[in-house]
């Protein structure tokens, strides 16, 4: 896609000169807080930020997608280049990547994070908020001490 990327790490439970440190090592163009709340609120809070700031559109994902490649990122701002929410779906039932090009609070709200319904119930948020998302490829994320077991 054409534009300029920003890579933003959010950070939670670090405090502010850790975080910048393990910034500087990923090599990110700027790190800010999580803040506090459920994972739906952060997420909320970074898409909010993310389109105040003026971007055209926003990927958020975690940390902990071992076998995340470049195309995956890619991917996912061409989905939107056209489409108005793009979700990568998880194998355990929740996702590993959401995107938007605008703020859309409600779809991170009446989620019942950490459990295998997260991507069932956004697709229904979604629906009822009238977005039809692009799906990208299913991905592992590591959500427990067993889903390291392929890297072992």
């Amino acid at each position: 896609p054409g534009g300029r990327l920003e890579l933003v790490l959010a950070a939670s439970g670090l405090g502010a000169r850790a975080a910048a440190r393990w910034g500087r090592r990923l090599g990110v163009d700027r790190v800010v807080a999580q803040g506090s709340g459920s994972l739906g609120l952060r997420l909320q809070r970074q898409l909010l930020r993310g389109c105040r700031e003026g971007a055209a559109a926003v990927v958020l994902i975690g940390s902990d997608l071992p076998a995340l490649a470049a195309e995956d990122l890619l991917e996912a701002f061409r989905a939107l280049e056209h489409g108005a929410l793009v979700l990568g779906p998880a194998v355990d039932g929740g996702y590993w990547l959401i995107g938007r090009r605008q703020a859309t609070p409600q779809l991170f709200t009446g989620i019942d994070w950490g459990s295998d319904r997260v991507l069932a119930q956004t697709l229904e948020l979604a629906r009822q908020a009238g977005l039809a998302p692009t799906l990208l490829a299913e991905r592992h994320d590591l959500d427990r001490p067993a889903d390291l077991d392929p890297w072992r």
